[in-house]
């Protein structure tokens, strides 16, 4: 059995960058408290509310981190997931790491909107089970204006009437995928009318355009986020699809594609 050690100053780290430690002649407990607070909240939000799964992976993580426990893959598919110590492998079964990865992307969205106010922040690095608890610097001076994107429709040229009606429905969900990351974030694309304007406007700092080509059984969606306050590209990627033209494909290949510029702006 995994023996759980009691909390210490140590257990909870806070790292550099865009973080710093907490006082450090604050008691250990104190420092529990104030995570366990950001638990709470992140745990209300609608980014986790509603998923049980997600839910039970980040407070299994984050008290194990309070507790100064050593985590694996192995105790966390037994500790959050009660898989049969006697029984389970994770090479046969891979539920931590696909969970691991739904529960990265998760905190990024959450942290985009309705976190971002907080000042602790808990990540999963890439490869770790470990999670990094750091605490936000709110730096002097002007900072950068915040992100709102205009999202022009996908163009489509081709000439089939299918493909034609794909590409409708991959812009539906394709907004609904985005709202559903940025929310206010997001301005109606009218307003995108050149860089010149947004910046008369004061408002759009960025464009995502992009295309869609159909070739024999292959479907390539080419994007472009283009930041008006440098006049330059700031993110371009294409997504491979196979021309399977029903409404699950739509919304699988609107969630990638969202998932990708997530990454993207979570390294802004």
């Amino acid at each position: 059995m995994q023996q759980i050690s009691q909390p210490t100053a140590s257990s909870i780290r806070f790292v550099s960058g865009l973080a710093r430690p907490l006082d450090e002649h604050e008691a250990p407990h104190e420092r529990a408290a104030e995570v366990r607070h950001e638990l709470s909240r992140l745990l209300q939000s609608q980014h986790f509310s509603k998923a049980q799964r997600m839910s039970k992976l980040i407070k299994f993580l984050i008290e194990a981190e309070l507790a100064g426990s050593r985590l694996d893959e192995y105790s966390v598919g037994i500790g959050a997931f009660g898989r049969d110590p006697r029984s389970y492998s994770p090479g046969k079964d891979p539920i931590v790491r696909v969970q691991m990865g739904r529960l990265r992307d998760r905190l990024t969205a959450y942290y985009a909107q309705t976190g971002a106010a907080g000042t602790l922040r808990f990540s999963v690095p890439l490869g770790r089970y470990r999670p990094l608890i750091t605490r936000v610097i709110s730096e002097a001076g002007p900072r950068p204006p915040a992100m709102l994107l205009s999202v022009a429709p996908l163009a489509y040229g081709g000439g089939d009437a299918a493909m034609s009606d794909f590409v409708s429905g991959l812009n539906d969900e394709l907004s609904f995928s985005l709202f559903s990351l940025l929310a206010h974030a997001l301005v109606p694309n009218r307003v995108a009318l050149s860089g010149a304007m947004a910046e008369k406007l004061g408002s759009v700092t960025h464009a995502l355009e992009g295309s869609v080509r159909a070739s024999g059984g292959l479907t390539r969606v080419s994007l472009r986020l283009v930041d008006f306050r440098t006049g330059c590209l700031a993110w371009s990627e294409q997504f491979d699809h196979d021309r399977q033209c029903d409404i699950q494909a739509q919304a699988t290949l609107a969630q990638t594609i969202c998932f990708s510029l997530q990454r993207h702006l979570a390294h802004r």
